[in-house]
């Protein structure tokens, strides 16, 4: 092996390595690299998410089991969809009673949404979001007033006076009483024990979790038949009839 120099003094332009260093060795063995994955800022890491959601077909859903009771609460996710039946997309309890809640599209009005809460109140959105594009809704309750948001636009309020009383098992694209499975894609769902939204706000795209955060679901696995919590409350979602993992998400 040689190597090329300029202007030094008493060497040849390609003067033998051994000339600096002396006898290579010839039986060096490098040594077996270790470590975990690097994600550019050295030491260990995991790879990035592949961005998933889950397509339904009118009749699969998730089973999430009870999450728990609520006096304030804001739910809300991202969907895409075309259809224009009523359709679930996240529910808990037998409808009319005080343990019932509910966010869905309306299927008389064939193109917005509404959250309905503890039997007693329901607030509408105004805003086609059944165009096949993403759209981020968000039904509330803040202990007085029923609130409804679409792409971070209020669309309604409702002065009311209701609690939920019982941890009702809660589905996602599924209402205990009416079935009513959603037909298009859902990604990003949190639920939350609070109020979250006061004035209108752009919508972020990954929701996150806090201290309020009850359940938060990624939908990021992209294979298998659960749905995983990333909220650390383990309310991990069971996939019942194969709902189809798809990418990308809502990016």
């Amino acid at each position: 092996t040689e190597i090329g120099f300029t202007n030094q003094p008493g060497y040849a332009t390609t003067t033998p390595v051994v000339a600096f260093l002396g006898p290579l060795p010839t039986d060096h063995t490098p040594p077996t690299a270790t470590g975990g994955y690097s994600l550019g800022g050295g030491g260990g890491g995991t790879p990035p998410e592949t961005n998933y959601a889950l397509e339904f077909n009118g009749s699969n859903y998730v089973d999430i089991g009870s999450l728990g009771t609520f006096t304030n609460m804001t739910v809300e996710a991202w969907i895409k969809s075309t259809n224009s039946s009523y359709q679930t997309i996240i529910s808990a309890g037998d409808y009319g009673t005080s343990n019932y809640w509910r966010l869905i599209l309306d299927g008389s009005s064939g193109t917005v949404p509404y959250f309905d809460y503890g039997g007693v109140g329901e607030v509408v959105g105004s805003t086609n979001v059944r165009d096949g594009s993403w759209h981020h809704v968000v039904g509330q309750y803040d202990g007085t007033t029923l609130t409804f948001w679409t792409d971070g636009v209020l669309q309604a309020s409702q002065v009311v006076s209701a609690s939920i009383a019982s941890d009702a098992v809660a589905h996602i694209s599924f209402t205990t009483t009416y079935g009513q499975n959603f037909i298009g894609t859902i990604d990003e769902i949190r639920v939350s024990n609070v109020a979250r939204y006061t004035t209108n706000f752009t919508p972020s795209k990954n929701l996150g979790t806090d201290s309020n955060t009850v359940a938060y679901y990624k939908f990021n696995q992209g294979t298998g038949d659960s749905l995983t919590d990333s909220s650390g409350n383990s309310h991990t979602g069971t996939l019942i009839s194969s709902p189809t993992w798809v990418t990308p998400g809502v990016e």
